[in-house]
């Protein structure tokens, strides 16, 4: 099983937690777990106030007021009120006076036991916040609630820390091969003397196009690692000269060739050679004349094509085409391209335990299944360069595979390398698109900062079944509120 990266969002946010820590105040209150938690634009301070120690005669009684402060703004959170007997008592007499009052919590002064009051409150978050200090005020006061005496004691700076973005993104397992069929496609460029089909090694340019065949089959007949299925071959004749004429020279000449090999390689089986002819290579034809920018005939020669479906026919008309200068250029141009045998190696190549895996991945790749190499990815690290190489080693050699692209992507967007993940994202067909797909978009359009667009593909991610959509579309709608709750009105 293949590792998964998966990266989870912090969706609360606070400056710090004391919760070992303790803060004394001069009248010996003490202070614990301060902590100012932040989702999304509602803000809570929490902390604990032991007030055993703290000493208040019967007719006063001590407010504790925390407040953040930043320049000349202020902002005081609701008190907690330590008071004495007799105050209590003036107290509920004259509620008159204390209608306005803004209070957490009124607590009668214990002298013999412990008093701690878990101190909590909500409110909504205001820019200036930012880089403000925490502060609990500490006032003294007598009867009627006149101030006597006042400390402030510094619990922290408050600063809010921006929303960090750590996407959710999963790898996915590839369909193990059954069997691991390979093949090697070529051309050879064979010349033949007229109206002849003998393969002759030292005519024109024979011999090297031979050895390049051969040499071919040889290198994949050599390795123990490979079984050869079969070498077939398909020999192609030009659309000149009448069509059963080419057509039988085109099925001799690939016959030859195929009883060529078969006397050069007696360890393959002759019956793992097949051979097949094309009698006039029209649809090579086409490729060439779509490709070409300087045959001045291309348009009416397509037409002409593309309207005339007896072959012979077609050669008539092409021939005489402007008295003839048309076939003359594509004579000396094209037509000796379009005499070619293709050939086709298939084999099979064994599998291989993890160990050797390991060894081939970094020698000879080739011989793995994307299966293969997304094992060896269980020996490295996740953070580690040779587990990101994997993955480009993968889609290198498997550049038209789903999975092999959408793991691309995801090893990229883990990096940071959002120009890379774009490209294996575009890679993959639209018919394809999945909702692991969109979710690695919209990680994309997350990293360049495009949030509007990364919350629109984790939303269609999301309907498609991706479990991470959601909770990307969650961190992403924090950053647009973010963004919004620091904007200059």
């Amino acid at each position: 099983m293949m590792k998964k990266i998966l990266y989870t969002a912090l969706l609360i946010f606070g400056f710090g937690t004391y919760a070992d820590a303790q803060i004394v105040l001069d009248n010996m209150a003490e202070v614990s777990g301060v902590a100012i938690s932040r989702e999304k634009s509602q803000l809570t301070a929490t902390m604990t106030l032991d007030l055993t120690k703290v000493q208040v005669k019967s007719n006063r009684e001590v407010r504790f007021t925390p407040r953040l402060v930043k320049g000349d703004q202020v902002k005081n959170f609701p008190a907690v009120v330590l008071s004495g007997r007799k105050n209590l008592i003036y107290r509920a007499r004259n509620e008159k006076y204390f209608i306005n009052e803004d209070l957490n919590l009124l607590l009668k002064k214990d002298k013999k036991g412990a008093q701690l009051v878990d101190y909590s409150f909500d409110f909504p978050f205001e820019p200036w916040f930012d880089g403000a200090d925490f502060v609990l005020v500490s006032d003294d006061c007598g009867c009627a609630a006149t101030l006597l005496t006042s400390n402030e004691m510094p619990l922290e700076k408050f600063t809010i820390p921006l929303v960090v973005l750590r996407p959710v993104m999963t790898f996915l397992e590839p369909v193990g091969e059954i069997q691991k069929s390979r093949s090697v496609v070529a051309e050879a460029f064979l010349d033949f003397p007229v109206n002849k089909y003998v393969i002759m090694p030292q005519f024109r340019n024979n011999h090297a196009e031979l050895n390049k065949i051969k040499a071919s089959i040889a290198a994949v007949a050599a390795d123990e690692d490979i079984s050869i299925e079969s070498v077939k071959l398909t020999g192609h004749s030009s659309p000149e000269g009448s069509y059963a004429i080419n057509d039988r020279l085109a099925r001799l000449r690939t016959d030859a060739l195929k009883n060529y090999l078969v006397a050069n390689f007696p360890k393959i089986s002759a019956r793992n050679f097949m051979a097949d002819h094309v009698a006039e290579n029209w649809d090579g034809l086409i490729k060439l004349l779509n490709a070409s920018t300087t045959f001045a005939y291309k348009d009416e020669l397509l037409n002409m094509i593309n309207s005339t479906p007896d072959l012979d026919e077609r050669e008539r008309k092409m021939r005489t085409m402007d008295g003839g200068r048309a076939f003359r250029i594509l004579a000396a141009d094209f037509f000796p391209t379009l005499r070619n045998t293709k050939y086709e190696i298939n084999y099979i190549i064994r599998k291989f335990t993890l160990e050797e895996a390991k060894e081939l991945v970094w020698s000879n790749p080739q011989k793995l299944s994307l299966e293969e190499i997304y094992a060896v990815t269980e020996i490295y690290e996740t953070d580690s360069p040779e587990y990101g190489e994997l993955f480009e080693i993968a889609v290198r050699l498997f550049p038209q595979d789903v999975v092999a692209n959408l793991n691309a992507s995801t090893s990229a967007l883990s990096r940071k390398d959002t120009d890379a993940a774009k490209r294996y994202l575009d890679r993959i067909p639209k018919e394809s698109r999945d909702g692991l797909f969109y979710n690695n978009l919209g990680v994309y359009y997350m990293l360049i900062e495009n949030y509007e667009l990364a919350a629109n593909q984790f939303e269609k991610a999301a309907v498609l079944g991706s479990i991470d959509a959601a909770k990307n579309y969650e961190m992403t709608n924090l950053k647009i509120e973010e963004i919004e709750l620091f904007r200059v009105k």
